[in-house]
């Protein structure tokens, strides 16, 4: 325990990133969630993530909402998009969330920067015929996620 706390610091937090890095790598195969497996993991990341504010959860949201209104147009069969512009534009958000994470520490230490790049990145490696129902899954565990978490942290 004495080695677990020296690699995690103080506070010992090696328990809540043992429990994100099996979070993460759920998500980083996300073809392979079922909507139980979804919404546990977003309860799951939801709880892990206390002491992060919501309006920086929303933030996150806010650039996925836009991926998913493109979706949503093109499952309308509205023109214009298609999900290679879904994906890439989504692909768009792992920036932000190193901008993010490097602004602040709790962002970081709570890896929810690294779960959703896991999630992108398990994106950019599908072909497509699992691309839209990955899509489908990642939209759904974001918002399970704000749910969560507006009913854990408030």
């Amino acid at each position: 325990m004495a080695e677990q706390n020296s690699k995690y610091g103080k506070g010992g937090q090696g328990g809540q990133n043992d429990v994100m890095k099996e979070l993460t790598r759920k998500v980083s195969e996300l073809d392979a969630l079922s909507p139980s497996d979804i919404d546990k993991i977003a309860e799951k990341a939801a709880q892990q993530w206390n002491g992060i504010k919501t309006n920086q959860i929303r933030n996150i949201y806010g650039y996925i909402s836009v991926s998913r209104n493109m979706y949503k147009s093109i499952k309308m069969q509205e023109k214009g998009h298609t999900m290679e512009d879904v994906k890439n534009t989504l692909v768009f958000l792992k920036p932000r969330l190193a901008y993010a994470a490097g602004r602040d520490n709790k962002i970081k230490d709570k890896q929810i920067d690294q779960f959703f790049r896991a999630a992108i990145n398990s994106l950019e490696r599908c072909d497509s015929a699992r691309l839209e129902g990955s899509l489908d899954s990642f939209f759904k565990l974001a918002e399970a996620i704000v749910a969560y978490h507006r009913f854990y942290v408030g």
